[in-house]
């Protein structure tokens, strides 16, 4: 591998101009200016609604301009959302979940992959024999399928942490977690988490990751 070897910036109070990067002998840049029908080839540099572009082969295509959406870094937090409140569940459909937590609208470029997290304190089932609570991922209105299941003989207490890796569609997606019970009321814990004995806030979260 060659060595990359940084270049010193000139100051442009006394140079117009700034090196982008030696490109010879394989490519010849060629400034023609603002962009006009035609037909372009490697290496020629036009301007277009105030944008520079350079032809990289032969065309008579106008510049098509990027709609770049900043999605961050691996890692980056996209979209978090904490619960301050315990949620009481008592839907007994998937279909008709009901909300636990949403996570703020994000636009997503259709190719970075995202981590989305949900933890509660706890989660208690009915306090009955044979009841079950199941969380879902929905994505806007529609369920994405089961995040978690929790089944036990009576009314018992377990902390949640579940995640799954997508990559979601190109445009605006609202990820929530919703729940139901197959009887009774089950509860999602969260609270301010702010003083002695209270429960700490549940969350989801949106982090960019590894495709």
């Amino acid at each position: 591998m060659s060595e990359i070897e940084a270049l010193a910036a000139p100051d442009p109070a006394t140079n117009p101009w700034v090196p982008i990067w030696n490109l010879a002998p394989t490519v010849a840049l060629d400034y023609v200016g603002a962009w006009a029908a035609g037909t372009y080839v490697d290496g020629q540099v036009v301007i277009d609604n105030g944008v520079a572009y350079m032809c990289v082969r032969q065309t008579t295509k106008r510049p098509t301009p990027w709609a770049p959406i900043s999605l961050g870094y691996p890692g980056a937090e996209l979209g978090y959302t904490a619960g301050i409140a315990s949620v009481n569940v008592t839907a007994t459909l998937e279909a008709s979940a009901t909300t636990v937590i949403t996570a703020p609208a994000i636009t997503f470029d259709g190719v970075t992959a995202v981590l989305i997290e949900f933890y509660s304190p706890y989660i208690r089932i009915p306090a009955s024999g044979g009841v079950f609570i199941d969380l879902w991922l929905f994505d806007g209105g529609s369920s994405i399928g089961r995040l978690a299941h929790y089944e036990a003989t009576s009314g018992n207490y377990v902390p949640m942490f579940a995640a799954r890796k997508i990559t979601p569609s190109g445009g605006s997606h609202t990820y929530s977690v919703r729940a139901h019970v197959n009887t009774g009321t089950g509860v999602v814990a969260g609270g301010p988490g702010a003083a002695p004995g209270q429960e700490q806030p549940m969350f989801i979260r949106v982090t960019r990751v590894v495709a």
